[in-house]
C-alpha cells in the first residue's frame, strides 16, 4: 500500500505517494524466493524418493 506524504517543492507543498511500487516489487521478489525454495525442496524430495527406489530395486535384484 502506498504511503502519502507532503513534499516541499518550488511551487509549495505537493502530496506524493511513496512506497507503493517499491512494496509491490519487494513482495514479488519475496514470492519468487519462496517459489524457488519450494521447487528446490520438491526436487530434493523427488531425488530422495528416486534414490531410495533405486537402492530397493538393486537390493531386490541382488537376491
Amino acid at each position: 500500500m502506498a504511503v502519502w506524504q507532503w513534499r516541499k517543492v518550488a511551487e509549495g507543498l505537493t502530496l506524493v505517494a511513496i512506497g507503493g511500487a517499491m512494496e509491490r516489487r519487494n513482495k514479488n521478489e519475496e514470492n519468487k524466493v519462496i517459489k524457488r525454495r519450494d521447487l528446490t525442496l520438491r526436487k530434493k524430495q523427488k531425488q530422495k524418493e528416486i534414490g531410495s527406489h533405486a537402492i530397493r530395486d538393486l537390493a531386490i535384484s541382488c537376491t
